[in-house]
């Protein structure tokens, strides 16, 4: 029933911007015909897969399990698939998460914690490129109100952000040992397991370097998704936009995109973007940015299309397990690699 009022909600958020002449199949058409559109944005969209395999295969080894690459790109994809097509924002995790546990020998908690630093290291990338963009734009684009708070909002979310990420691991050892004393790990069944928790995502501290290059991939992937967004403004929009201004409106749409409202931000997104877009443009020209997100969303589910194919044939040819690396040999890996 949830699902349905989503969706129900969502739905008559995309006819309101229809009403209002937001977008227009027209306009939509034309971007989702365009082959510049369709060969460079299915480019762009399909290197965050492997991309993100990368990181994700970094973060196993950080806590000891080492997979090949075409095991985690089969596993990433399908989840890349599962984001794109089931309801919510969380349904590739759970699938990735499921698949990985039921390979995982013992504790499945630190595969589970790979899956929450990936998500992690997503929300950074965001919060990054939105924050690089507001220091790059001129000051002048940040003329409306609402831009201006914003803009402020983006910068101080950065700040708290990496703060938060350098206490986590600068005081994790400490909330451990404070944990063992206290015998955590044989409290109740919730706090043994977010104790845990917190073991696990401690381990990461002691592989800086495979976390930094995970951060480093989602950047990099975040810049790939501005720049599909980009394409498809120029392509639909008559109102010019640069580049680092769509990397603004972008960030702020994902964000959005995170409420609970509609299925996977369905609707929230298009229209904080189409705002924010319009405002950055300073032109009374409003059509051409919704049909550029749902140019995006259609893209990304073409592309995400053969991910479950994918998998189903190498999860016949790779059935590599994960090798757990002794924790002493994963510490001494760790350290060496500083």
């Amino acid at each position: 029933m949830v699902h349905l009022l989503k969706l129900a909600f969502a739905t008559l958020i995309y006819y309101l911007l229809y009403r209002y002449n937001f977008f227009s199949f027209s306009t939509l058409k034309n971007i989702a015909s365009d082959p510049w559109f369709l060969v460079l944005g299915s480019l762009a969209i399909f290197l965050t897969v492997p991309l993100g395999s990368l990181r994700w295969r970094q973060l196993l080894a950080a806590q000891g399990m080492e997979m090949g690459f075409l095991r985690v790109f089969g596993l990433f994809y399908l989840g890349f698939f599962a984001n794109t097509l089931l309801p919510g924002a969380i349904g590739g995790d759970v699938v990735r998460a499921a698949a990985v546990c039921q390979e995982r020998q013992g504790s499945r908690i630190p595969a589970l914690s790979t899956i929450l630093m990936d998500r992690v290291c997503g929300l950074y990338a965001i919060i990054f490129v939105g924050a690089l963009s507001v220091m790059l734009l001129p000051k002048e684009a940040f003329e409306h109100p609402l831009l201006i708070t914003l803009r402020f909002f983006l910068l101080a979310l950065f700040a708290a952000a990496t703060l938060s990420l350098a206490a986590t691991f600068i005081f994790s050892p400490r909330l451990v040992e404070y944990g063992k004393t206290r015998q955590m790990d044989k409290k109740s069944y919730i706090v043994a397991k977010l104790f845990g928790l917190m073991v696990a995502i401690s381990l990461f501290r002691l592989a800086l370097s495979r976390l930094a290059l995970g951060i480093v991939f989602s950047i990099v992937i975040q810049l790939l998704t501005v720049l599909t967004v980009f394409l498809a403004c120029w392509i639909g929009s008559d109102s010019y936009l640069d580049y680092w201004a769509c990397a603004f409106a972008t960030s702020m749409a994902m964000f959005a995109s995170i409420i609970p409202l509609t299925p996977g931000g369905m609707g929230i997104g298009e229209a904080a973007f189409t705002q924010l877009c319009v405002l950055l443009a300073s032109s009374q020209i409003s059509q051409g940015f919704t049909d550029a997100f749902i140019a995006f969303r259609m893209l990304g589910l073409l592309v995400a299309m053969p991910g479950l194919l994918f998998y189903f044939v190498m999860n016949g040819k790779a059935n590599d397990q994960p090798t757990i690396v002794p924790a002493d040999k994963n510490r001494d890996g760790a350290t060496r690699s500083h």
